[in-house]
């Protein structure tokens, strides 16, 4: 404020107002000796008469001839969505506000630029040497123009959804996570389905963080809805996450087990869901075997296995020479995944330790839990074998303790591993059949013999409408397709071509007769997310951490200060209502006498 007084002079006046100010200060110098001449009235109402009549040709003047203000050339302010009223309240009033698109709103300051861009902005202003962004900062489109010039940030409070990390693709049959982070005041988050249903929700952690999931189902394109809602259920923010699910290659899985147990039971049903061909042998008595498909341990079966399955006993049953073939076809490629199911013999513990397992027998099962590593519901103790899994080995399962429950070793082109939970099929009984399924999942993911998959090209991680997104390493006979399938113009300089969506919805880009999909969103669709990016990149900028560059400004005369009248329209509204109060006070004396 100290500084908005010191910057406003009064303005140099026409003969013509001189002499209007001077009428006014001979009329209101006359109404005052008047009222003042009067006996009817008690000096306190002479007074207040009085400093009405001064106070009304005070604003009346001020009208006339309002004082100046300094505009600052070498500095502007830009104004940025999501703006508090804290910072309106505060802007400063000596150098030009610039309104990017979105922050358009009531109550701006008079005067007020519209600008399409800043570069814009700058074009209008070229002495401006300071940039102040008040707001979410400034979109990807604004960042270059900012090279040269002093950049100063003040960013308004976070909302919403402020980070979220889901990944864009996922097998169907697993458990698909999304997590991220919302700003202080959210409550609640919750996941919507395609069909609007909710199918996960969470409580944020203290620092904001939280993880929802739901399963992959039917392979192709969906579309759900991360919602986040403050302490009255009502919405404050959105964001469409879309996810393409994916068929997978159909692998071919074999288990042998010593006996009968749940685990393997529900395991091979899952499997078999999973659309897996699956080969059992599961023992009954000495002589005695239940045989599902072809569990056969030769060497011509083991090149066509992806991952096998035995607990410890299975692996004391096999002969030397069967030993000898599975572990030939782990070094060509297949998983070995060695399942403890009860106490594990020294001669067994030995061996799996020389395969590189660090497993040490235990005196007895223990209870552990995975409710927070998979996120259910609601508590389930499991149950652990009784082993233990030593430092040495890749751990891919840990408990909510950190204790390793399953873990791996390389040997050749594959994997062996350990497996210590005996009670995983307690998930789908608990109504939790996704996490059971994206449990497993990994595991298979982790162990199985490696597929050829075709590498997605880079695409863009998260896109909005009407913003510029980038496509790079494309060939020249790249095709992108809109919603509508219809074909796009790409104009392909050096392996890269920009891209403008004019509407949401999933566009393709396609490569070698492949559809390779990625979503836009909405301008309204991601507010926090977007806000939050945008912060992120100015702060940097702000902080020194961008390309300075040089600035298109740069060589541009300096401008000295200039002076502008202050708005007319307060001292107009101040002299309306003193006058109107001298109207009425008159018209009242009148009816009194």
């Amino acid at each position: 404020m100290s500084s908005l007084i010191s910057a406003i002079t009064m303005p140099a006046m026409t003969p013509l107002t001189i002499a209007a100010l001077a009428l006014v200060a001979v009329a209101s110098l006359y109404a005052m000796l008047r009222t003042a001449m009067q006996r009817t009235h008690s000096g306190a109402s002479r007074a207040l008469s009085a400093a009405l009549q001064l106070g009304a040709a005070l604003a009346f003047a001020l009208m006339l001839a309002p004082p100046l203000s300094t505009l600052r050339m070498d500095a502007i302010t830009v104004l940025t969505p999501g703006a508090s009223d804290a910072q309106l309240d505060a802007l400063p009033r000596t150098q030009s506000l610039i309104v990017l698109p979105g922050s358009e709103r009531v109550g701006l300051p008079s005067g007020a630029e519209y600008a399409p861009d800043l570069a814009t902005a700058l074009r209008r202003h070229r002495s401006a040497q300071r940039i102040d962004v008040v707001g979410a900062g400034l979109p990807p489109r604004d960042l270059d123009a900012t090279r040269g010039r002093s950049l100063h940030f003040d960013a308004a409070p976070p909302f919403g959804i402020t980070a979220l990390d889901a990944a864009p693709r996922a097998r169907a049959g697993t458990q698909w996570r999304l997590r991220g982070r919302v700003a202080p005041g959210v409550r609640q988050v919750l996941l919507r389905d395609p069909a609007g249903q909710i199918v996960d929700r969470a409580t944020p952690a203290a620092d904001g963080g939280f993880v929802v999931s739901t399963a992959a189902r039917a392979p192709g394109l969906a579309t759900f809805m991360l919602q986040a809602a403050d302490s009255e259920q009502t919405v404050v923010d959105r964001v469409s996450v879309a996810v393409v699910i994916e068929s997978g290659a159909a692998l071919t899985l074999r288990i042998r087990a010593a006996g009968p147990d749940p685990d393997q039971k529900y395991w091979r049903r899952w499997a078999r869901d999973a659309g897996a061909t699956v080969g059992a042998t599961v023992g009954l008595s000495d002589q005695i075997a239940l045989r599902d498909g072809d569990a056969a341990l030769d060497a011509a079966t083991l090149a066509g296995t992806d991952l096998l399955l035995l607990d410890e006993r299975s692996w004391a049953q096999l002969s030397s020479d069967e030993q000898a073939s599975v572990l030939t076809a782990v070094e060509q490629g297949m998983g070995l995944l060695l399942r403890v199911t009860g106490a594990v013999d020294d001669g067994v513990a030995a061996q799996w330790r020389a395969l590189g397992l660090p497993l040490e027998p235990q005196p007895q099962l223990r209870s552990v839990a995975l409710d927070q590593t998979l996120g259910l519901r609601e508590p389930l103790p499991l149950t652990a074998a009784p082993a233990s899994l030593a430092d040495g080995a890749s751990a891919w399962l840990r408990s909510d303790a950190g204790e390793t429950l399953a873990a791996w070793t390389a040997r050749g082109a594959g994997r062996i591993g350990a497996w210590l939970l005996i009670d995983s099929y307690r998930l789908g009984l608990q109504g939790e059949g996704g996490h059971y399924a994206a449990l497993w999942s990994d595991a298979v993911a982790t162990l199985a013999r490696p597929q050829v998959q075709p590498t997605p090209p880079p695409l863009p991680m998260r896109a909005w409408v009407d913003e510029r997104s980038q496509l790079c390493d494309l060939p020249e006979d790249a095709l992108l397709l809109d919603p509508q399938r219809q074909p796009l113009p790409l104009l392909i300089v050096q392996g890269c071509a920009a891209l403008w969506p004019a509407q949401p919805g999933w566009y393709a880009l396609k490569l070698g007769g492949r559809d390779w999909p990625f979503p836009v969103l909405a301008a309204d669709d991601g507010r926090g997310l977007r806000a939050a990016r945008d912060a992120e990149a100015t702060r940097a900028l702000a902080a020194g951490e961008g390309d300075p560059g040089p600035s298109a400004g740069a060589d541009a005369p300096a401008e000295a200060p200039i002076k502008l009248p202050l708005p007319r329209w307060p001292f107009a509204a101040t002299w309306l209502l003193l006058t109107a109060l001298l109207w009425w006070r008159e018209r009242r004396d009148l009816q009194a006498g």
